[in-house]
């Protein structure tokens, strides 16, 4: 199994506790690096105090400011309730052997569902965040940087492949 320490990526989170981007069509986007999107909100109060109801990321148009956005600006993408995690292939982007963490969500607003990746980045290169909407209730935001490199416990060295694809199966299914 991998290992993913999102400790760096969470201190850099622009030290309010979001991640912003904007995609093609320069629609903004809000995540956290660990946890639900809390410091900014879409919709009333009352909507944002909801729990149960906290996203993984917010999509935003018409250039409202944080941290309140009015509901007609913005949707939810998925709540953080629904995550589910798995290692992915590494990203064209990386230049190690190491895979990359996407972590799901669903339950947004309208049905809206968010991949947010994390992943393996270049030496020397520095962080970026993109954002892109797939299909109109789709989207994937992503989080490239070295410091997302996998890393692999030392008793993995020296098995084979078929007991790393067994361990690493079991892990998922648990």
């Amino acid at each position: 199994t991998a290992t993913f320490d999102l400790s760096t990526v969470k201190s850099q989170a622009l030290g309010v506790g979001y991640f912003t981007a904007k995609d093609t069509s320069r629609q903004d986007y809000y995540w956290g690096a660990c946890g639900g999107i809390k410091a900014v909100t879409c919709g009333s109060s009352d909507e944002a105090a909801d729990a149960t109801a906290v996203p993984a990321a917010i999509q935003t148009w018409s250039n409202p400011q944080p941290p309140n956005f009015p509901s007609f600006q913005c949707a939810t993408l998925g709540a953080y309730s629904t995550q589910t995690c798995h290692h992915a292939a590494p990203s064209s982007d990386s230049d190690a052997a190491s895979s990359d963490l996407v972590c799901s969500f669903t339950g947004g607003a309208d049905s809206r569902k968010v991949d947010l990746h994390f992943a393996c980045g270049k030496h020397g290169a520095a962080m970026t965040l993109d954002a892109a909407q797939l299909t109109s209730i789709s989207y994937k935001l992503t989080v490239t940087d070295l410091s997302l490199c996998a890393t692999i416990p030392a008793s993995a060295h020296g098995l084979s492949w078929g007991s790393i694809f067994l361990m690493s199966f079991f892990d998922l299914i648990t």
